[in-house]
C-alpha cells in the first residue's frame, strides 16, 4: 500500500476508499480482492493496536469484502496465512 509512506491520515482515507469501492457491487468487491488487499488490511489490525478510527474503518472494509450476492468464493479469502 503506497499510502503507508504518507502517514496515518492518508492510510485511513485509502482504507475508506477501498471499502467504498468494494461495497459498490460484487463485481468491484471481487476486483478489489483479486488485487490482494485482504492481508494488508488484516495487518492494520495490529500489533501495534490501531486507533479506534482505523479499527472501525478497517473492520467496515473487511465486512464489505465478504458481503453481497453472489457470495465471495472461498478461494478469494480462505488462504490467509
Amino acid at each position: 500500500m503506497l499510502a503507508l509512506n504518507f502517514g496515518f491520515p492518508c492510510l485511513l482515507q485509502v482504507v475508506w476508499a477501498i471499502s467504498n469501492i468494494a461495497g459498490e457491487s460484487p463485481k468491484y468487491r471481487d476486483l478489489v480482492l483479486e488485487e490482494g488487499v485482504l492481508l494488508p488490511l488484516i495487518s492494520l489490525l495490529g500489533p501495534p493496536l490501531p486507533t479506534m478510527s482505523m479499527l472501525l474503518t478497517t473492520t467496515w472494509t473487511l465486512s464489505n469484502l465478504v458481503r453481497g450476492k453472489p457470495h465471495v468464493q472461498f478461494k478469494q479469502v480462505g488462504e490467509i496465512s
